[in-house]
């Protein structure tokens, strides 16, 4: 595919980004933000290169990460012999998610996974560029500066696509969400990375619960009341469910 890109401030570009996916993580209790070292940084670059990955990534790290914690973008240009490309981290809190191989899955760049700690983790993608001449002078960004027309598309697209998202919650979710907000979530989280997992046949309760950053007790506690009945049975509903609907389209889903 080929990308004509425009010489513009990536980070307005990547704070709308962030802005734009704000409800998502909200409806998921979790704290959303973008950082960078620098306050402007004037690139060369179209916004669908890096949009498609970075949106993915977000969203099914916000999925994955448990409520009330964090996810943070941050970027900062690494300008060093031989490596000169933007760095792009995004780090969450409250559970390492560098075992669960969906959220990198599918990604147009490299996404190099640190998952070193528990409690965290960090995705990262190296987006290389072409240096510039060191005697080329440096243009300062008008104080006016704003995002180009096709930024601004897109990220309008985005803010689209995530209120068609809760338009299409089923009918229970929306009373559920209705009549108590965090058991919502809670249960669309635990659907999420049952889903998620549904080719895996060795996924059990001890796995689930190890993915939603829970002992098995609290996971039965939480979810018996919500479903009625044990986590164990409620993973097996949804492989029939799932089955039953694989054996009306015979295979394919033609959503």
């Amino acid at each position: 595919m080929l990308f004509y890109p425009v010489e513009a401030d990536i980070l307005i570009f990547l704070r709308q980004l962030v802005g734009s996916l704000q409800p998502f993580a909200t409806a998921h209790s979790v704290a959303l933000s973008f950082e960078s070292d620098r306050e402007t940084l004037k690139l060369s670059y179209h916004p669908e290169a890096i949009a498609s990955d970075l949106t993915q990534l977000l969203c099914r790290i916000v999925t994955f990460t448990p409520q009330h914690q964090g996810v943070r973008l941050s970027a900062r240009l690494v300008d060093a012999p031989e490596k000169y490309y933007l760095q792009l981290l995004i780090e969450n809190t409250g559970v390492n998610l560098s075992r669960i191989g969906e959220i990198v899955s599918k990604t147009r760049n490299e996404v190099l996974v640190h998952g070193e700690h528990d409690k965290s983790t960090i995705f990262e993608i190296r987006w290389y560029l072409k240096k510039s001449r060191e005697d080329a002078p440096a243009i300062p960004p008008p104080d006016n500066l704003h995002p180009p027309d096709a930024v601004r598309k897109f990220y309008a697209s985005v803010r689209d696509r995530m209120s068609l998202y809760f338009r299409k919650n089923e009918d229970k979710m929306a009373v559920l969400m209705a009549q108590n907000p965090p058991a919502a979530i809670f249960l669309q989280k635990v659907n999420t990375v049952i889903n998620a997992h549904l080719s895996d046949e060795a996924f059990d309760v001890a796995k689930l619960a190890r993915s939603m950053a829970m002992s098995r007790m609290q996971l039965h506690r939480r979810l018996k009341p919500l479903v009625h009945t044990s986590p164990a049975h409620y993973i097996r509903d949804i492989r029939l469910d799932k089955a039953k609907k694989d054996d009306r389209t015979g295979g394919f889903d033609h959503r």
